[in-house]
């Protein structure tokens, strides 16, 4: 199938199906890394939580289904523009702007782009205290083709890690994305 009938054929693909589809994985990645994960999807200009997998441990990040943030937001944030081009970005942020939710909140644009342009080489992105203070969190994208189709990010406190534990949660992060894009491009049917 050509590239414009397979972009097309993934309109066909719903966001209900992405968190039944995505659960089992995610519930692995939640054990694997011992934090929690969560899947969203964008929804105008948020990303809204289509699936939350807890930790299983007392102190954890805890959040809900439904759950709304801006799409300019920390690892998320990065994640979602990295599939538009800069000039469609700095237009977005001229519009939206870059909130300032802590002191680490990144609200340069140029800097902003750096790091978009970071996620687009390694696959990933990372926050540190830049949406919540005290709180990290690694996000790699769902795609079917070159459309975004999800975000699954893990999120955990700040203190919990270490360079050796972030590498590793990258690591199982985005190799549990790949795997669910996989599985969504074979459940994809063309119209």
């Amino acid at each position: 199938m050509g590239p414009a009938l397979f972009e097309l054929s993934t309109m066909i693909f719903k966001r209900t199906d992405l968190a039944a589809l995505a659960r089992p994985f995610l519930e692995k990645l939640s054990v694997q890394v011992e934090e929690t994960v969560i899947l969203g999807a964008t929804e105008n200009n948020h990303l809204k939580f289509l699936e939350v997998i807890e930790a299983r441990k007392d102190l954890k990040i805890s959040s809900h289904v439904g759950a709304k943030i801006p799409i300019t937001v920390g690892a998320t944030g990065k994640v979602v523009l990295s599939f538009m081009e800069d000039n469609e970005i700095v237009n977005l942020l001229s519009d939206k702007g870059l909130p300032q939710f802590t002191e680490k909140s990144i609200t340069d644009t140029n800097l902003f782009l750096r790091e978009v342009a970071k996620v687009r080489q390694q696959g990933y992105a990372l926050d540190f205290d830049e949406y919540l203070k005290g709180t990290m969190a690694v996000a790699a994208p769902i795609r079917a083709g070159k459309r975004l189709i999800g975000v699954v990010w893990i999120v955990s406190f700040t203190s919990a890690m270490d360079d050796a534990k972030v590498a590793e949660i990258a690591a199982q992060v985005t190799n549990t994305t790949k795997l669910i894009s996989r599985l969504i491009q074979s459940e994809i049917v063309p119209i």
